[in-house]
């Protein structure tokens, strides 16, 4: 009995050593898979924060009211107006005529050369 007692002593050894050496492997992949899924989520990133500066970029050249102008002048053949073709326009009771009036009076604040809307 000795002899087969040894016999499983020694299976269960090594049958332990065995399951704690492939758990060891398989950490060990778990975790270069993960540096690897890191790394390509970094370059992703960065790609996407690329991008992400061009295409502000792009936005702010689009918007720049040179540009707006040129293409205002040479597509839809826009002038600017002349002073006397400027007319302000009263706001009714609607609230967002209102509003609309508040902007059209700060407008005429900061330019005189828009001059009053009573003006023919």
């Amino acid at each position: 009995m000795s002899a087969r007692r040894s016999v499983i002593t020694l299976f269960i050894v090594l049958a332990s050593v065995t399951a704690a050496g492939i758990a060891h492997v398989s950490l060990k992949l778990g975790i270069i898979h993960h540096g690897y899924a890191i790394t390509e989520e970094t370059s992703e990133r960065r790609r996407l924060e690329e991008q992400n500066r061009k295409l502000r970029l792009e936005i702010s050249l689009l918007r720049h009211p040179g540009r707006i102008e040129a293409l205002a002048a040479e597509k839809l053949r826009m002038t600017r107006p002349e002073p006397w073709q400027i007319r302000l326009v009263r706001a009714h009771s609607h609230p967002l005529a209102r509003s609309a009036l508040g902007r059209s009076s700060e407008l005429a604040a900061a330019d005189p050369r828009l001059g009053d809307s009573t003006s023919p």
